[in-house]
């Protein structure tokens, strides 16, 4: 038989390993309510970008979106390429998610996946003369490698064509391995082709035990160009 020592011991051990698991699933609970809301925001701002036109959409239009995103506004340096008076960024997703993502891998398979969204909007004379969307996750590492996708959408004043391109990029200081996929709409876009351009879909970011994988469209037209899926 054990002694009452030893069976202290044992409850004080199932005690702190039920706080432990316990403590454990609320701090996951409390990360993962971050990112779905994260996810959300990022979500909100696709359609409401989708819903603005370049040489349309004038800057008095955009700026409760700008409020509501707390958008920072761009230096000359990036307005100037476009030949803007003035330019706007907004990123999505929690720092501190991208942070714990990037140092513990395993959390991507417990709906805290690696990732960032944002927009850029450019403006002359207080029109909308360039519009971009973009996002960016880690999908798996190769060894030293990570391989991600970076998704962007834009639409520019002066563009006359439908163009989708693709490729990959190696590099950097993370060694980054990164599928690339882009899409230049025409400045006077149909809905239809905006609709596609402009069809993602974020949940991946918060699935637990899924890969994103990505389907493309060699015309844009058809089926969502950027719909995540589990793979």
């Amino acid at each position: 038989m054990m002694g009452t020592g030893r069976i202290r011991w044992v409850r004080w051990v199932g005690v702190l390993i039920v706080l432990t698991v316990a403590g454990s699933f609320l701090a996951w609970a409390i990360l993962f309510g971050i990112n779905l809301h994260a996810r959300f925001q990022a979500q909100s701002l696709v359609a409401a970008v989708r819903s603005m036109q370049v040489d349309g959409t004038t800057l008095e239009e955009a700026r409760p979106l700008l409020e509501r995103y707390r958008a920072s506004t761009l230096p000359a340096s990036f307005t100037g390429q476009y030949l803007a008076d003035t330019g706007f960024s907004i990123n999505v997703g929690h720092e501190s998610i991208k942070r714990l993502g990037e140092r513990f891998y395993f959390l991507r398979h417990l709906g805290l996946a690696f990732w960032g969204a944002g927009a850029e909007m450019y403006f002359r004379n207080g029109r909308l003369c360039e519009l971009r969307f973009s996002l960016g996750t880690e999908v798996n590492r190769k060894g030293e490698f990570r391989e991600g996708f970076s998704l962007t959408t834009e639409q520019s004043h002066g563009k006359n064509e439908f163009v989708m391109s693709g490729g990959h990029v190696t590099g950097g200081s993370r060694y980054m391995f990164t599928h690339v996929h882009h899409i230049t709409l025409p400045a006077d876009a149909t809905s239809t082709e905006r609709a596609h351009a402009f069809a993602y879909d974020l949940s991946c970011v918060t699935k637990r035990g899924g890969s994103p994988r990505v389907q493309t469209d060699s015309t844009g037209l058809g089926r969502s160009p950027y719909r995540l899926k589990r793979g």
